[in-house]
């Protein structure tokens, strides 16, 4: 069995993201500043699930200079199933906020595809793909590039092969880290406290609170994750109980994490 992410969208709050303004400022030069030989651009953003890349791609899809910059503005989650057909629809109905005909043929999207993009300047999305197939990518990749100089497609991945598959130059791969200590906190904080059951001036919760955080290796849905649990536990047994007995079941291995703490 393989378990269907959620479909992530084209929004994301800035206010609600720690960490990331480096990343942002990098993300940033690459779409709005670096030259390429080729009139479209990819730039793969790789990091194993929950550190935010998703919330990264978004802080700079909506950024001003951002949407000023380009022609059309376009956002497609791919997840675990790369059907070619099905991502063309999806682009089309991203640029006219309307899905095709279903009953439409392959030649016929790729032609409504083509002149919605080709000749202007864009910038495209591909959030989460999967995909280690070349062959399936390339079949992609001919129908996108007929943008002009300075078109952008980011992708966004868990596998480095897929980041080496959609771009070659690794100078221009974004790998994405854990969150430092002091943001890893600062998110912690926000959190955790939030509904005031707590006083995040109290050195005993603050100093269990440090312990906990040390287990979630600055990912930033770990750190959610976790700290909502402990935003609903009033006493300071609650907060030790749940770093003795609960926190102890949850793996530190990347791949496993998140599975622990979604069951």
């Amino acid at each position: 069995m393989t378990k269907k992410r959620q479909e992530t969208h084209s929004f994301e709050r800035e206010d609600e993201i720690i960490g990331r303004d480096d990343d942002k400022a990098a993300l940033l030069k690459l779409v709005l500043e670096s030259q390429s030989e080729e009139n479209v651009y990819i730039i793969p953003i790789v990091g194993f699930g929950g550190l935010g890349k998703t919330a990264l791609v978004l802080l700079v899809y909506n950024d001003e200079m951002v949407k000023s910059h380009f022609e059309l503005t376009m956002f497609v989650c791919v997840s675990n199933v790369f059907d070619v057909k099905l991502i063309v629809a999806n682009i089309i109905k991203s640029v006219t906020n309307q899905a095709p005909d279903q009953n439409l043929e392959m030649d016929q999207l790729q032609k409504q595809l083509r002149d919605k993009i080709d000749g202007k300047k864009y910038l495209l999305i591909l959030d989460d793909i999967w995909n280690e197939d070349p062959e399936q990518w390339s079949r992609l990749k001919k129908l996108l590039m007929g943008g002009t100089n300075g078109s952008r497609i980011i992708v966004t991945t868990r596998s480095l092969k897929v980041a080496k598959i959609t771009n070659k130059c690794e100078s221009h791969v974004l790998k994405l880290k854990g969150l430092s200590d002091d943001d890893a906190w600062s998110l912690f904080k926000k959190i955790a406290f939030e509904q005031r059951y707590v006083d995040s001036t109290n050195s005993t919760f603050v100093e269990v609170g440090k312990q906990i955080l040390k287990r979630c290796g600055g990912v930033p849905l770990v750190i959610k994750t976790i700290a909502s649990t402990l935003s609903l536990k009033e006493t300071e047994n609650e907060w030790h109980s749940f770093k003795e007995y609960e926190l102890a079941k949850i793996s530190q291995i990347e791949g496993d994490i998140l599975h622990t703490l979604e069951l």
